[in-house]
């Protein structure tokens, strides 16, 4: 009996000895001599649009094929906020070196931090939870250590857009008017492929015969402007059949890319008979930058910005005292047309004609008196 309580004990002792020897991990599912971490990235998007629908992306990737990897490696963003690479698995006291960068293609407007960071996670004993790892991260880009440190990717967006300003004129001299024009961009230089919304260029008095109208966020192209009708089809010498010279950026081409994205053009419309609407002459005035720039040729419709070469100047017909244009237009115009140089020769003609009659006349009433 007394045998057999000695090796009741020794088996109750051995039991108790292996429960205790068993790693805890066993009966939780996690192992106390491991830990996780988060790696936090953030990216910045500073744009002059309201919104921009591009994705942007942001990968880690590993010193070797047996590092520790996260959840997902890859992040998407589409625009501003803070996400963060998490899930990692560290069941080792080392250092664990990883390479976080930005992926995200290249496009028109876009700038893009490509800068690359180097992340350390050197993995630690806890000092406040004996047998337990702790992680810290380590962040370098351009050579220099820092700790905590925080990954971000600085990128912008400027949107493409071509600003036309209308001003008016009647026979050479600026007026303000009660007009509403219309314009619109196109693809091709015969103004046949339009690529935009007709735009309404409302003129009022109060403008002073000038406005201005922006066609916005336009992907990378070469675009012309036309004035146009309100159905888009591009007009030349006649606006509702009144006769118009068009100076300035009708038909000027722009080209949008990477580096070029705006475009302020100027476009005068120069009426040859007098408007059936309101209009009044307007003082020019001085400090108006319309001044410089037309008086210049437009040497440069986007203030230094994006240079348009400037238009061929097109001669403008006078107005006689009863308000018809007078002159040769550019193109054919319909109508009654005086061949001064045919009406010299017969008033010529026809007075010599008339001399000699008289003559002849004279001679016949000297010979009856005779």
């Amino acid at each position: 009996m007394e045998r057999r309580i000695h090796h009741a004990l020794i088996f109750i002792s051995l039991l108790i000895l292996t429960v205790l020897m068993i790693p805890s991990g066993l009966f939780t599912g996690v192992s106390a001599a491991s830990c996780t971490a988060e790696l936090p990235v953030t990216l910045e998007l500073t744009s002059d649009a309201s919104s921009t629908d591009k994705t942007f992306t942001v990968e880690i990737t590993g010193e070797d094929a047996d590092t520790p990897m996260p959840t997902k490696s890859v992040l998407t963003f589409t625009g501003s906020g803070t996400k963060s690479f998490t899930g990692f698995n560290f069941t080792e006291l080392k250092d664990y070196h990883y390479t976080v960068k930005q992926t995200t293609a290249d496009e028109a407007g876009y700038t893009i931090d490509y800068t690359e960071y180097s992340v350390t996670i050197r993995i630690v004993n806890s000092q406040t939870a004996e047998g337990e790892y702790y992680a810290e991260i380590w962040l370098s880009s351009g050579g220099e250590d820092t700790k905590p440190g925080e990954i971000i990717f600085n990128n912008s967006f400027t949107q493409a857009s071509i600003t036309v300003t209308k001003t008016c004129r009647l026979n050479g001299e600026r007026i303000g008017i009660d007009y509403t024009f219309y314009g619109a961009l196109f693809s091709d230089a015969a103004g046949t492929n339009r690529v935009s919304a007709v735009k309404d260029i409302e003129v009022k008095l109060a403008d002073n015969g000038k406005v201005s109208v922006s066609f916005d966020n336009l992907p990378a192209g070469t675009y012309y402007f036309f004035e146009t009708d309100a159905d888009g089809n591009v007009i030349y010498q006649t606006v509702d059949g009144l006769w118009v010279v068009l100076e300035g950026c009708q038909g000027q081409s722009f080209t949008i890319d990477n580096e070029n994205r705006y475009a302020d053009m100027w476009l005068v419309n120069d009426f040859m008979e007098i408007p059936p609407v309101n209009y009044t002459y307007v003082p020019e005035d001085e400090d108006d930058p319309w001044i410089e720039e037309y008086s210049e040729n437009y040497p440069d419709y986007s203030h230094g910005k994006n240079p348009v070469p400037p238009p061929t100047p097109t001669p403008a017909p006078t107005l006689n005292p009863s308000g018809n244009p007078t002159g040769t237009p550019t193109s054919p115009v319909t109508g009654d047309e005086t061949n001064t140089d045919l009406f010299i020769l017969i008033a010529v003609l026809a007075g010599a004609f008339t001399l000699i009659l008289i003559g002849v006349r004279a001679k016949l009433r000297r010979k009856s008196e005779h």
